[in-house]
């Protein structure tokens, strides 16, 4: 509800064009039409559960709604700011990363994509993506963010097993990895990535398309501690 009356207070400034007539039919000449050059949008939600060890993205580890609240408010004015600067662009890849997007919850997410939309030439079989963590993934916001047109989920997984995803500082288990996939999936999403133990989770989601990482991270993790010195019992 706050959201929605953020949108009627906050709404951008349209532009009007006139558009040739001839016996009152609008016309668009060839002449007039424009190339359009691709254009991707960056999100960068930078807050989460927990920090991971190995993370040295902006992060912000505290559930504060006033904080997020001003976030919301200053990333929808950049938006309807910028939009105008963006002439003759066709956004074809939205994507919302973090930080944790999921642990920012769905109504901000929603708000922040109409900001976009009403903002700039979004294309209509635009890739739009937000990055979750197994822990903050819901049926609620799944469905949301799917009825939104959010098409692309990249799931933080990072390992399947449960030693290193502790020694990573990671907010879940494996389990509630697969179990994540499964909902995801369940919600419709059709293009899902980042998923570690591929295999299984290609076997759960019944053909969605995933793009499966080993156990990279996991082994980065351990050259950066070698490297540095750190312990890594």
């Amino acid at each position: 509800r706050e959201s929605q009356e953020r949108l009627r207070r906050k709404q951008p400034h349209k532009l009007k064009f006139e558009t040739p007539t001839i016996f009152g039919v609008e016309l668009m000449p060839l002449f007039s039409r424009k190339k359009t050059t691709p254009l991707g949008i960056y999100i960068h939600v930078p807050f989460c559960r927990s920090k991971c060890q190995y993370c040295d993205f902006y992060s912000v580890t505290e559930k504060d709604d006033r904080l997020m609240e001003s976030f919301l408010d200053a990333i929808c004015d950049h938006i309807r700011e910028t939009g105008p600067q963006a002439p003759g662009h066709r956004v074809d890849t939205i994507y919302f990363g973090g930080g944790t997007p999921s642990f920012f919850g769905a109504e901000g997410m929603a708000t922040i994509l109409t900001y976009i939309r009403r903002s700039f030439d979004v294309d209509n079989n635009a890739e739009i993506t937000f990055e979750a963590n197994p822990d903050s993934v819901s049926d609620r916001l799944l469905h949301r963010l799917r009825a939104e047109g959010f098409n692309r989920v990249s799931l933080g997984i990072q390992s399947d097993d449960d030693e290193m995803l502790k020694k990573l500082g990671r907010p879940h288990d494996y389990a509630q990895a697969v179990s994540a996939v499964q909902r995801i999936r369940k919600a419709g999403f059709r293009n899902l990535s980042e998923a570690k133990s591929w295999q299984d989770a290609l076997a759960l989601s019944d053909g969605c398309p995933l793009v499966g990482i080993g156990n990279i991270k996991g082994q980065a993790y351990d050259m950066i501690m070698k490297f540095e010195g750190g312990e890594q019992n």
